[in-house]
């Protein structure tokens, strides 16, 4: 994926939290790298959370799945940003 001219994903997560309003974005880092050493640099930069890309579709639709579930019940139950108001019915 190409990052706007970043090398690397944390490089453009360190770009986010330096913005002004930046510690109020929650950033979920997916990665395939299962480093210690990335991982902890992700949340020394300030991410939510870090997540290994899955290799397979399933994977993928049940990662995204947990997410929004966990996003939706925990983090902003009664937000105008939780997605299940943006899914159709």
């Amino acid at each position: 994926i190409y990052l706007l001219g970043y090398e690397t994903g944390l490089q453009f997560l360190e770009f986010i939290k330096d913005q002004p309003l930046g510690s109020l974005i929650p950033v979920i880092v997916l990665s395939g790298s299962q480093s210690s050493k990335d991982v902890d640099d992700a949340y020394m930069l300030g991410a939510a959370s870090y997540l290994s890309k899955p290799a397979e579709l399933a994977e993928w639709k049940n990662l995204l799945t947990s997410i929004r579930t966990y996003w939706n019940s925990t983090v902003l139950p009664d937000s105008p940003f939780n997605f299940d108001q943006l899914s159709p019915n």
